[in-house]
């Protein structure tokens, strides 16, 4: 993987711009390394109990288990591949895709149509064959009993047991020869799939009918607050090299119509890959070398938390509003962990307020407001994310109170650092610009 080079402006503590109060602060903590580990999906049932599964080394299939939000993770399953008979060599199972619908019950979908299953978090697991011996690449569980399973040529199976079985789902007209992206198994009856070619499939009675739509391009993986509202991430590449454009669309009417909330090549530009989140307002979207996007008003708009990584974040969860988790493709589990909690009605008197107004910047005429407690020299300077300062914006002496200071029109995109740096420190918020 080409490695990109990041600034060190990039590692400040990034603070959140919302009014009146001191905002939320979240870095990423490395939990876990693996050498030569290619994490490839993480689930979780709440804040505590959570499951990655990877490939290590590509002879070995592992799947582990915390039961503390990510501080700590163990080993339940490892499949080396190997028969000990002096006779022959098998192949390990691929583990593809994770479920986990209770602390001890845990699934995983694989290759060759094969379900790994454990009830008893990983003391016996069971292996279940399903009927066409496709690989499966996705798996959702709306409760510990009911659940849903695709595979890559549009093979879909039901469980009603709890995974102990599978049964096999007449595919619709619509999926023939298609492969599944992604699906969600809401309730019993009620799942939607995306398919590789981008349209959404949901049915409300089982698999009996389906409502098809078209489904937001490019896109990887969905995640839903509700029934009716979710997220799609993915991406589309630009034809120069492996950059792509960064894609997140929404949807307010269960799938059948989707809104673009992303679209962007903010450095580096590789695409998203996984989407989280926790409730209708707060979600996580992750990608290539690093790229973490957050959202706190349900995707309006997304601000950019590079972490100290230039991996491929290939899977996020996002099961509490303190808890959130991303596994990449070098062995890295990374944990969320919020520094600053927002005091809603209140202020600290020792900092300044600082914001850029609109955040992202979509046109001409951005400003930034900033408020400073005490009278005395201010610097407040305007940097892109190579560390280069594009605009010295104020210098000097100034009274205490708000000011305001106008950005110039025509900034390239990308994600640029605004610093305000006071006799009480120094206070910084990123600002993206898209075009």
């Amino acid at each position: 993987m080409r490695r990109i080079p990041f600034a060190p402006l990039l590692l400040l503590a990034l603070l959140a711009c919302t009014g009146g109060a001191r905002a939320q602060e979240h870095r990423w903590i490395h939990q876990d390394s693996i050498p030569n580990c290619v994490y490839l999906d993480v689930a979780c049932y709440d804040g505590n109990n959570c499951v990655a599964i990877a490939n290590n080394g590509g002879l070995k299939m592992i799947v582990r288990r915390t039961t503390d939000g990510g501080t700590t993770w163990n080993q339940i399953y490892l499949d080396s591949g190997y028969v000990i008979d002096n006779t022959h060599y098998n192949n390990p199972f691929w583990l593809r895709r994770v479920a986990q619908p209770s602390p001890e019950h845990i699934l995983v979908a694989c290759d060759s149509g094969r379900i790994l299953h454990t009830e008893d978090a990983g003391a016996h697991w069971s292996i279940v064959q399903t009927s066409t011996g496709e690989m499966l690449d996705c798996i959702s569980m709306a409760d510990t009993l009911n659940g849903l399973a695709g595979g890559n040529t549009a093979g879909l199976f039901t469980t009603h047991d709890g995974g102990s079985s599978w049964q096999f789902m007449p595919r619709p007209d619509s999926l023939y020869r298609k492969g599944i992206q992604d699906l969600t198994c809401f309730t019993p009856n009620i799942y939607l799939v995306l398919t590789n070619s981008q349209d959404i499939i949901r049915t409300e009675d089982g698999g009996t009918h389906w409502q098809f739509n078209r489904g937001p391009t490019g896109s990887l993986r969905i995640a839903f607050a509700s029934q009716k509202v979710g997220w799609a991430a993915g991406r589309i590449l630009t034809g120069t090299g492996a950059q792509a454009r960064d894609l997140i669309y929404v949807t307010h009417d269960s799938g059948a119509t989707w809104q673009k909330q992303v679209d962007s090549l903010i450095p580096a530009a590789f695409g998203l890959r996984d989407v989280a989140f926790t409730d209708s307002l707060n979600g996580i979207a992750a990608g290539q070398v690093g790229k973490v996007l957050r959202t706190t008003d349900g995707g309006r708009t997304w601000r950019q938390e590079q972490v100290n990584l230039d991996a491929q974040l290939v899977a996020v969860i996002y099961p509490t509003s303190t808890t959130a988790l991303i596994v990449s493709n070098e062995g890295n589990i990374l944990k969320q962990e919020r520094t600053i909690t927002a005091v809603s009605g209140q202020r600290d008197a020792s900092t300044n307020e600082l914001r850029v107004l609109p955040n992202p910047i979509t046109g001409d005429g951005a400003r930034i407001r900033y408020e400073i407690r005490k009278p005395g020299t201010v610097r407040l300077t305007f940097t892109d994310m190579l560390g280069r300062c594009r605009m010295l914006t104020e210098e000097g002496n100034q009274s205490a109170g708000e000011h305001m200071a106008t950005l110039p029109d025509g900034l390239p995109p990308g994600l640029y650092i605004v610093r305000l740096v006071t006799g009480d420190g120094t206070t910084a918020v990123q600002c993206i610009v898209q075009r």
